[in-house]
């Protein structure tokens, strides 16, 4: 009893001994991560992020390592994550190498780097000494000791060696180690035709002048005072001096293009070392609020404290009066006087339990029976003690019809021994009154279960008592599709039921074998749905009547019949809502919610045929449009040399045989000659409008053979180009 004893109390205790060290636990793995860890990991993490940085950033990327270095340097407690310059060089020659491999003009792309002696890094190679490099780049003793006067300034140097015959030299330059922050890049580039493309790009005039100060090119037209402030500078060889803000850059046979650096985002991202007595600080300080938490916690529960997975696990063993909850303190006080009971008599504590289980499930039962909602507690405790039961026995009991559709996710079924029993009831009669009967069974033989319904329904004469039957065996559709079938007729009115606004659905679902009449009936429905998605009107009424005659048949049974008919309005009613058909509210009257065979017919026949015309005329705008586009792409698109029947049919993802059938249609050739026709009106327009030379015009026709051009043109109009210009072109 004493190992019992302490048992129990350590099991008690265990719940307060995890709420009390798990917050300590978790707050030292935080400071831990804060002040250690998360310094190691932004110093690996940084290094990795400013070695491997892409191509396009290669010019931050050299800033970003340099800052990295200074900032390692001050922390010798981490000396195990210094990287060397040598290390920073090493990696930076990959961003080399990619940088070269993007640009098909850069043969090699070569980082100066100072770091007391000169080293050059390149995407090939690497050369240490000033004589290397002059051979490398082969260029004049003069060119040389200008760029040498550059780099010996503490600029970082980036030389791009381009794919032509006498190799030129693009650097960066201006760029102080010591200011890097607010210094300037001035990014030299030696092609006269990128002026226009950089002046657009970062909106800045460019000035292009030779060595002897010739004016050779400008982005726009400039002033002549403009021009000789640049010449100016060139004599000056005032680098130092340009900023952002002039609207041009001089250097030799080069064209300059200005832009910020941008700066680093985060400029505290090192952390200093851990400091042990502020470590202990914080950490006391949380401890002991943690303390008082939890002794001020401690002793205002300690009267009552349910543990909730014990409370739902032995709610079932309370009287019937206890109102149970799971933060109800009758819960605690209850085992707390039959702890005793439980010990010594675990037994009878189990029948009692057992005992107690049915009771509880039965109330639930008989709570949903009379229209009350469980919550879902009781919902989860239904379903974990009803899994074993037989399912094909099932039956759910929906409430409050305005919201079936978002309960349909609730459904929890029961048992009862006695189905046709429960039928009868004269209570559950008169607060259901629409029955919902899903059955996959043999349309002239429906179950015994179905026939005890319906001829009850006839001997009781019940008032707005609807019947309504889940689809035929020849669907073999299972329970929830036959549910949603029904709810889709609700949200069209085109059912009512009482006053209860509930609905019993019954599950007395058994799968059988499909017969010949079962096909009879599955091809009439296949036949009707090809009907209504092609708009044939009079086939689609033809299939009405052939299933309405079937439903009219002596053999076939009054909730066949039902059913067969409600079949016609889902099929319609599906057209209709997946092509947004807008349906009069005169079909919905005129269907009403108990229709048979003898009054449905000609209610049907006219709603399937206002959906066939509608069908029709959706397909016939939809045939036009398609017209349309192929004439409108072909327009847009002939002049391009590669454009072919193959690619527009692809485009427009249609047959190359629907594409000839709209030309034959529209303008009466094929697409070969009416591409020919449309290039042909496009070259006689140009040759009198324009003053391009025929050369262009051809090419910009689409055409890449000029002479066999000109061969088919004077077939067709008896005269060159040329001279259809000379005659045409006088006259205008």
């Amino acid at each position: 009893m004493l190992k019992r004893n302490f048992k129990s109390k350590f099991y008690f205790l265990l719940p307060y001994i995890l709420v009390f060290f798990i917050p300590f636990f978790c707050l030292s793995l935080l400071l831990h991560h804060y002040f250690i860890v998360n310094t190691q990991e932004q110093l690996e993490q940084y290094e990795k992020n400013s070695i491997l940085k892409t191509e396009n950033n290669i010019y931050d990327t050299i800033i970003s390592l340099n800052h990295m270095t200074n900032n390692i340097s001050n922390h010798p407690k981490l000396t195990r994550y210094y990287v060397t310059n040598r290390a920073i060089l090493n990696e930076t020659s990959e961003l080399l190498k990619q940088y070269a491999n993007i640009n098909s003009n850069i043969d090699e792309m070569i980082l100066y780097y100072p770091l007391g002696d000169d080293y050059y890094y390149s995407s090939q190679g690497f050369y240490d000494s000033d004589a290397i490099m002059n051979q490398k780049l082969r260029i004049d003793q003069d060119s040389f000791e200008e760029f040498n006067h550059l780099l010996n300034s503490d600029a970082y140097g980036l030389f791009l060696i381009k794919k032509v015959n006498t190799p030129q030299l693009v650097f960066i330059s201006n760029l102080k180690t010591s200011n890097y922050k607010s210094g300037k890049v001035i990014y030299f580039i030696n092609t006269p035709r990128f002026v226009k493309h950089f002046s657009a790009e970062y909106e800045h005039d460019i000035v292009l002048l030779n060595h002897k100060n010739d004016f050779l090119y400008s982005s726009k037209d400039i002033t002549e005072e403009t021009l000789q402030l640049a010449k100016q500078h060139q004599a000056n060889e005032n680098y130092k001096t340009l900023t952002a803000e002039k609207d041009y850059i001089i250097s030799y046979d080069t064209i300059g293009v200005p832009f910020k650096i941008v700066t680093l985002i985060n400029k505290n991202k090192f952390k200093a070392p851990l400091n042990r007595l502020k470590f202990l600080f914080y950490f006391g300080i949380v401890a002991l609020s943690s303390v008082g938490l939890w002794i001020s916690w401690f002793f205002t529960n300690r009267q009552y404290r349910p543990v909730k997975n014990i409370a739902d696990s032995l709610r079932s063993i309370l009287p019937n009066e206890v109102n149970v909850h799971a933060d109800d303190t009758n819960i605690y006080r209850h085992l707390q006087s039959n702890i005793d009971l439980m010990i010594e008599n675990q037994n009878e504590l189990s029948l009692q339990l057992e005992r107690q289980k049915i009771q509880y499930i039965n109330s639930l039962y008989k709570s949903v029976l009379e229209g009350n909602t469980l919550n879902e507690t009781d919902q989860q405790f239904m379903m974990t003690n009803l899994k074993t039961f037989d399912q094909s026995k099932y039956f759910t009991i929906i409430i409050n019809s305005n919201e079936l559709m978002e309960q349909l996710d609730d459904i929890f079924p029961f048992e009862t021994e006695n189905f046709e029993a429960f039928l009868v009831n004269e209570r559950f009669i008169k607060q259901y009154q629409l029955i919902f009967c899903h059955y996959d069974a043999k349309y002239i033989n429906p179950t015994v279960i179905s026939e005890t319904i319906y001829h009850y329904m006839l001997q009781e004469e019940l008032e707005n008592f609807s019947l309504l039957v889940g689809r035929p065996g020849y669907q073999i559709q299972d329970f929830y599709s036959s549910y949603l079938d029904t709810l889709y007729l609700l949200e069209k009115d085109s059912t009512k039921f009482g006053e209860s606004e509930s609905i019993l659905f019954f599950n007395i679902s058994e799968q059988t074998e499909e017969t010949d009449a079962n096909y009879i009936f599955s091809t009439n429905f296949i036949k009707l749905r090809n009907s209504i998605e092609n708009g044939n009107s009079s086939t689609c009424q033809t299939s009405v009547e052939e299933i309405i005659e079937i439903a009219k048949h002596p053999t076939t049974n009054q909730i066949m019949s039902k059913t067969l008919l409600y079949e016609i309005v889902n099929c319609l009613m599906k057209y209709a809502t997946e092509h947004q058909i807008k349906i009069p509210q005169s079909i919905y009257d005129q269907l009403g919610a108990n229709f048979n065979p003898y009054n449905a017919k000609q209610p049907l026949l006219y709603f399937a045929n206002y959906i066939c015309e509608q069908m029709q005329a959706i397909l016939e705008k939809k045939e036009q449009d398609q017209n349309n586009e192929v004439i409108t792409h072909i327009l847009a698109n002939y002049r391009n040399i590669d454009f072919s029947i193959e690619q527009l049919a692809d485009d427009l993802d249609v047959s190359v045989n629907a594409i000839n059938q709209v030309l034959k249609e529209k303008v009466g050739i094929t697409f070969s000659k009416y591409v020919q026709q449309l290039r042909f009106n496009y070259v006689k327009e140009q040759l009198v409008s324009t003053e391009l030379t025929i050369k262009d015009i051809i090419r910009n026709s689409g055409y890449l053979d000029a002479s066999n051009f000109t061969r088919q043109f004077r077939t067709f109009f008896g005269c060159t180009p040329g001279q259809y210009r000379t005659q045409y072109k006088n006259k205008v």
